[in-house]
């Protein structure tokens, strides 16, 4: 669930002063990004800009990956959560208000094989999403401002 090389490369490694500082600003940021994304659909529906065609097939397409990618984020980290197996992520777990949420409220019922198999779904989710984002957004016609 953690990429290529987890046991070499993970942020869980850093000094946990480090850790927890990044692991509360992943966390609000990500938050105030599917915030904001909100705040773009609403605003593409009820005040759409007249200099741009706001209501594009690629807007939305967008905005609809970038939420994605931010939900599978929380729910990523809420099922390392809700398993409890890594001490790092349980001592980080109240530095990530939005993830602790997903992982004690939402996820907090599941066993720790089936939070296991969730964290593993999200994470392939969000690497899925992640490349056909990138693949895409070259091809797009129109702009998302």
């Amino acid at each position: 669930m953690h990429g290529l090389a987890p046991d070499a490369i993970a942020l869980s490694k850093l000094p946990e002063g480090a850790y927890h500082a990044l692991a509360v600003i992943f966390d609000i940021v990500r938050f105030w990004w599917l915030a904001a994304i909100v705040a773009a659909v609403a605003r593409r529906f009820f005040f759409p800009p007249k200099f741009i065609e706001a209501r594009s097939r690629d807007a939305f397409i967008i905005l609809g990956l970038i939420a994605a990618l931010m939900i599978a984020f929380f729910f990523t980290h809420g099922a390392e959560i809700a398993q409890g197996e890594d001490a790092a992520i349980v001592a980080a777990a109240s530095y990530m208000p939005i993830s602790n949420f997903v992982g004690t409220t939402i996820l907090g019922g599941m066993s720790s094989g089936s939070a296991e198999i969730v964290g593993n779904i999200f994470w392939w989710i969000h690497a899925i999403v992640l490349l056909s984002f990138l693949n895409y957004l070259p091809t797009a016609s129109t702009c998302i401002y």
